[in-house]
């Protein structure tokens, strides 16, 4: 009999697959010998474009490969279909977990549905890492269910959480996500309402590797996802209409302080970058773009200009909804004027320094220009892969 299925989606993963042979090896041989007890891992290929076979191993692992992309949240149900386990896990493909997870995690679940357990946040652009929960009542807030959906989601990752398998809703299995990213949250808040008792672990088991932000469209794919998880719960009449308006409420907040976070990060970002001398028109350079133009000239906007100022890259004009009222050493034009279409053939790209909106700005660029069109978000992380890279 299987205790415990752990599940692993893969999106063009293969990368990962030698890492969690061995991590996975070495814990199910301590579950062994802690339990006697019989483990098996479960690898959901959702990249139906690479087909992947495992290594050699000595315990029981699958791998399918999926004929057409189903999603995290799809995945990780299917996966959940095939388990065997009392319990399991969902992992992500670039997690990370110590050598004593499974057995931590199975001590201290106790009669619980499931346990949470702390670890770390590690920012591959930052030097050391920090714990999920720094304080034990941060920890301890997990256990409290009263405002658990309507103060955010408590839980960085689902693979903190080693989870009764019966105590999964059956809504969350049949209600898949078309949009990545609150599933777990979903998750979460359909046990809560089915009184799912949760505990926590103080060990730091688990790591959440962070490459930089999300990009821009994966931001507002965030987004998205947590109206279509509103929508779920309201659809099926899951919370009172005065929690639904609640958790609106948190997310609109959370939307414009997501704004401000993320501009932090950018800054963060770029002094990094900086640090390691890698600057922001050695890339465009590369990337064959020597004349830019720069969407929104406020914060961002203007310190990109000052950057690239007598540099390799010419900014040759700028972008902004305000242009009427900016007076600036390069012509600033609104995108519905009516010499837009033309002064863009000018430039090789345009940057997009606006935080919010981004996608419906892309929507509306597209329709003027046919040249490449990237956010500043996005040029960092592309420049920070390259750095990890090298």
């Amino acid at each position: 009999m299987v205790d415990v299925s752990i599940i692993i989606p893969l999106y063009k993963g293969r990368k990962y697959l030698t890492y969690w042979v061995e991590i996975l090896s070495e814990n199910l041989k301590k579950y062994q010998r802690e339990y006697k007890s019989h483990c098996e891992a479960i690898f959901v290929n959702d990249y139906p474009e690479e087909k992947l076979e495992l290594p050699d191993c000595k315990f029981d692992v699958t791998i399918y490969n999926l004929k057409e992309n189903r999603g995290i949240h799809g995945a990780r149900v299917y996966g959940y279909h095939r388990a065997k386990g009392a319990y399991v896990v969902f992992l992500d493909q670039d997690d990370k977990i110590s050598e004593e997870y499974l057995v931590s995690q199975r001590n201290s679940v106790g009669l619980s549905d499931a346990v949470v357990c702390n670890g770390y946040k590690e920012r591959l652009w930052m030097q050391g890492r920090r714990a999920i929960y720094t304080q034990d009542k941060q920890l301890q807030s997990v256990k409290n269910g009263d405002n658990f959906f309507i103060e955010g989601n408590e839980i960085c990752s689902p693979g903190q959480v080693l989870i009764k398998k019966n105590s999964i809703p059956d809504l969350w299995l049949t209600q898949i996500m078309n949009k990545n990213g609150a599933d777990d949250y979903l998750l979460w808040i359909l046990m809560r309402k089915e009184g799912r008792v949760f505990e926590v672990n103080r060990q730091r088991l688990y790591i959440h590797r962070e490459y930089g932000s999300n990009t821009s469209s994966q931001n507002e794919g965030m987004k998205n996802s947590f109206w279509e998880m509103i929508s779920i719960l309201d659809k099926n009449h899951i919370l009172e209409s005065e929690e639904i308006e609640n958790l609106r409420k948190s997310g609109e907040i959370g939307d414009e302080a997501c704004r401000y976070i993320r501009m932090v990060k950018v800054y963060d970002y770029w002094m990094y970058l900086n640090i390691r001398d890698k600057r922001v028109h050695h890339y465009l350079r590369d990337c064959n773009y020597k004349k830019i133009a720069i969407y929104g000239m406020s914060y961002l906007g203007n310190r990109l200009y000052d950057d690239l100022y007598r540099s390799s890259v010419e900014v040759v004009f700028g972008i902004d909804i305000g242009a009427d009222g900016i007076e600036y050493d390069i012509p600033i034009y609104r995108m519905d004027s009516i010499e837009m279409a033309e002064k863009l053939t000018h430039v090789d790209a345009v940057v997009v320094t606006v935080i919010s909106s981004y996608q419906n700005i892309l929507n509306d660029l597209k329709k003027i220009c046919d040249k490449p069109v990237m956010s500043i978000e996005e040029v960092f992380l592309e420049m920070m892969k390259l750095d990890f890279m090298g």
